[in-house]
């Protein structure tokens, strides 16, 4: 994004995303955006089709909507990311079929992300509604979230109760979760300074009669692993970059009066809320995800009108 802003204010041609520029006078931002949604049409797409194919069902998550050549978390995490995406397209479209293809889609990623199966990724998607409601400071919308979770709450020990979901609603992996995230409190203190370097096999403990046997596991946390491997000084730098990435992105105005700019950084703020608490239960801070996360977070420090030189606006007022 830089290369092509640079390119442009010297007026020289670039090579670099010239072909999206027939996309009807959009921006970088936008551009990046309609990637997302057409990426998560076609994802979506696919994975309920084979979901359905290996034999899945809304009874129990036996069989789980998994990402091809991954897994659940991984599809469970993209989705947390682009949903905000894809929603965001299709209340600000200007034309009937940009909102058909964006809400289609929407109902497609929502479906998927249910048959995930991933109680972390569903968790995040509740944090983001939450930071939403008190963002734009929607009691109506705050209440009704909140009336919302105690129903579905109540309705899946219902269910629970049945023998459907049985599964779902066994909190073994969070038990499994919060014992190895002692152990790793525990190395955290031992090496408060450095902590115990980087490394796929550094820090794997072993839980002895734990369903998954006994076998290494990962911190299943990507603060607990940064803490580990570098410690105390690593892990608040870390934290740093979302602290301050949410000050930048979450608008700080009455909603009444936000610009265009305020409401899309506002849309990638949810997405910095979920992704973060994804990572809370997992490391999903890897591979593509971080790719499309970085992405995502430079269309929204590209489009801080704050960038502007007061010179420019002088010059265009006073023209």
């Amino acid at each position: 994004m830089r290369e092509i802003s640079q390119s442009q204010q010297v007026g020289r041609n670039s090579l670099s995303f010239k072909w999206l520029d027939v996309i009807g006078g959009r921006s970088h931002s936008q551009n990046v955006f309609l990637g997302v949604t057409i990426g998560t049409l076609l994802l979506s797409g696919f994975t309920l089709v084979d979901f359905i194919n290996r034999g899945g069902n809304w009874q129990d998550r036996n069989i789980r909507a998994i990402v091809p050549g991954s897994d659940y978390n991984w599809l469970s995490t993209y989705l947390v990311i682009s949903i905000p995406i894809v929603f965001y397209c299709g209340v600000t479209s200007r034309f009937l079929w940009g909102k058909i293809f964006s809400f289609s889609t929407l109902v497609l990623a929502l479906l998927a992300h249910t048959a995930s199966y991933t109680r972390a990724g569903w968790l995040a998607s509740v944090a983001q509604l939450f930071s939403w409601g008190i963002v734009t400071r929607r009691r109506v919308l705050f209440i009704s979230f909140i009336l919302g979770i105690i129903l579905v709450s109540i309705a899946l020990i219902g269910i629970a109760q049945t023998g459907y979901q049985a599964d779902t609603l066994d909190a073994w992996t969070l038990e499994t979760r919060i014992q190895v995230w002692k152990l790793g409190a525990d190395q955290i203190i031992r090496h408060p300074l450095v902590g115990i370097g980087y490394g796929n096999n550094i820090f794997q403990p072993v839980l002895v009669n734990s369903p998954m046997g006994d076998s290494p596991m990962h911190l299943h946390n990507t603060l607990l692993m940064f803490g580990v491997g570098s410690g105390i000084p690593g892990l608040v730098l870390f934290s740093w970059v979302f602290v301050r990435l949410g000050v930048e992105l979450f608008p700080k105005k009455n909603p009444k009066n936000w610009t265009d700019s305020e409401t899309l950084k506002l849309c990638l703020g949810i997405v910095l809320v979920g992704f973060f608490c994804r990572n809370l239960f997992d490391y999903m801070f890897a591979g593509s995800l971080a790719y499309l996360f970085w992405i995502l977070m430079a269309c929204g420090l590209e489009s801080n009108e704050s960038i502007t030189p007061n010179y420019k606006k002088e010059g265009l007022e006073s023209g």
